[in-house]
């Protein structure tokens, strides 16, 4: 979630959107096929839901959690032996190597998202053996309000993700779309000028409702990439790509 949906947050009891959780569940699916992941980045890490569910996932793995808008007082709130919270890139040093750099819907927000994705190749120990796992939102046909409250400069498609990665001299290890049900849901909400609701905390479906939602996505994100395996790729509401530094 984005501190900007954080702080409209009346209640510190929500539930978490179906949407986010799935995300997640996508994510750990991705990182089942990276065999190191001691070290993971984790860059504009938003309320830190995913920084901390890493943490608990990957105990002995060291999680570091990166957002401009993080203030003192959330950094020292939030830091766990595993897991450590900084406002500035430059403020990472490691003498391990950084496994893994998450940019998950993180883009979408920068205006020239090349200078980010040159600050973070400028880390030390990021090399070719560090793994991008990158996900933006789809198709700028799509743009609604609720891409400028998120404060959104423009939506991806694939090709376009990809050049980006290409120009920064990231090598493509696997890309596509998922949450086709969502796109169909938002590309209906755009053509009829329905108005959406702004951001995740407005989530108050019940119980059974997120329950089947969960398992909606899940569905959606395994059918979608098992067709993608036998050369069907369907679109989505998300893209993604698994990239890593091209040799110098």
């Amino acid at each position: 979630m984005d501190l900007i949906e954080k702080d409209k947050i009346q209640t510190t009891k929500f539930t978490r959107h179906p949407w986010e959780t799935v995300r997640l569940n996508v994510l750990y699916y991705f990182l089942k096929k990276i065999e190191t992941k001691n070290f993971i980045l984790d860059v504009g890490s938003g309320d830190g839901f995913i920084a901390n569910e890493l943490s608990r996932k990957f105990p002995s793995a060291k999680i570091v959690a990166v957002d401009v808008n993080y203030d003192d007082e959330f950094i020292i709130q939030n830091q766990k032996d595993n897991l450590h919270f900084f406002k500035n890139l430059n403020d990472v040093h490691t003498p391990q190597n950084i496994d893994v750099v998450l940019l998950m819907d993180i883009l979408e927000h920068i205006e020239k998202p090349e200078n980010l994705l040159n600050e973070i190749k400028q880390l030390n120990n990021i090399s070719a053996s560090t793994q991008f796992i990158i996900t933006v939102p789809a198709f700028q046909i799509l743009f609604t309000q609720h891409d400028v409250f998120l404060k959104h400069f423009k939506r991806y498609n694939q090709t376009q993700l990809l050049q980006l990665m290409k120009q920064q001299g990231l090598a493509i290890d696997e890309s596509g779309y998922f949450f086709l049900s969502l796109l169909i849901a938002r590309a209906f909400q755009k053509i009829f000028g329905l108005k959406t609701k702004q951001g995740l905390h407005n989530w108050k479906g019940s119980s059974f409702t997120t329950s089947f939602l969960t398992t909606l996505f899940w569905f959606d994100f395994k059918f979608s990439w098992l067709l993608s395996r036998i050369g069907i790729s369907l679109p989505g509401l998300s893209c993604y790509c698994i990239c890593h530094l091209s040799p110098s």
